[in-house]
């Protein structure tokens, strides 16, 4: 299965399935394409918050403007259902973070959030993971994941290859959108709210701040908190990275965007050669792969990049 089945029919998010024999392949694709069309998981059984009008709107918004992403990227639309993406109560055990997409189960998760613009900021984020390039493996009678977006599981061991880029440039494409969004009523209030208290304080040294968190003090006052983007040691490296790729090579690239999209457009349709040749041309032969191995390891990522 290919994009193409993505063109024709909305079967799965699923792009590739690597490995295993011809009949252990299509065992994967067709629990892809189950998942994709049934999300009835009994361990999600009274544990949903029903979705409003607006959260479904909301996911709506989103589902386009990624599809535009991949349209830039040579790719077909299709869409996300709402009803493959679950809001959960935020204490819920089953969430370990405050969203995540599951591969496997064709399915994003969101913890449901007083908050519209935290809810828009995370449900794109996972919305891009869910519409980036995929592939699945045969391990057994279960289900392996090989890739999601730029990152890949390495055979040698535990380490997730580009784990920490790619959640660098998935954040990247989520802060543009949430910048394109500023004036969306979703988004506007608590971004002026955010405004209000940089005139009242001045503004932080931290530039990445998308709105004020209201919470209550220690004797039930209102107060408010900035909130900002995530993934900051990550998206530290990886733009770190785009600049000294950009001082390597300033014949190649008119500017550091240009370079971005080469990140961005292999996570979206796969393509990962042209970026390897890229970083081995301008850092030496092996600098690719040694990337890579950091895998989530954000602090030696940085480390890595800043010594090149």
């Amino acid at each position: 299965m290919g994009m193409f089945d993505k063109l024709f029919g909305d079967k799965s998010s699923i792009d590739r399935v690597v490995g295993g024999t011809d009949q252990e392949q299509r065992r994967v694709r067709k629990q892809a394409e189950k998942f994709f069309k049934d999300q009835e998981f009994d361990e999600l059984v009274g544990r949903e918050i029903p979705k409003t009008r607006e959260d479904i709107e909301m996911l709506e918004l989103i589902a386009a403007e990624i599809d535009l992403l991949r349209e830039k990227y040579g790719l077909p639309s299709y869409r996300v259902p709402p009803e493959n993406v679950h809001l959960m109560m935020p204490d819920d055990p089953f969430m370990r973070a405050p969203g995540e997409f599951k591969p496997a189960m064709q399915a994003m998760f969101l913890k449901a959030d007083t908050s519209r613009a935290a809810m828009m900021h995370i449900a794109f984020h996972e919305m891009v993971h869910f519409k980036s390039f995929q592939s699945l493996q045969p391990d057994g009678e279960k289900t392996s994941l090989r890739r999601v977006g730029l990152s890949a599981e390495l055979a040698e061991g535990d380490i997730v290859a580009f784990g920490a880029l790619n959640e660098a440039v998935t954040e990247e494409l989520t802060i543009r959108f949430m910048r394109k969004m500023a004036d969306h009523p979703f988004i506007k209030p608590e971004r002026e709210a955010k405004e209000r208290l940089y005139a009242k304080w001045g503004k932080p040294d931290r530039p990445d701040f998308f709105r004020a968190k209201q919470v209550r003090g220690p004797k039930g006052e209102v107060e408010y908190i900035l909130q900002g983007f995530g993934y900051p040691k990550e998206r530290q490296a990886l733009n770190a990275l785009i600049d000294k790729l950009m001082e390597k090579t300033p014949e190649r690239f008119r500017d550091r965007e240009e370079i971005f999209e080469m990140f961005a457009g292999g996570a979206f349709n796969g393509h990962l050669l042209e970026l390897a040749r890229l970083i081995e041309d301008a850092f030496g032969q092996g600098s690719f792969r040694k990337i890579a191995e950091f895998g989530h390891d954000r602090d030696k990522l940085l480390e890595f990049v800043e010594s090149l």
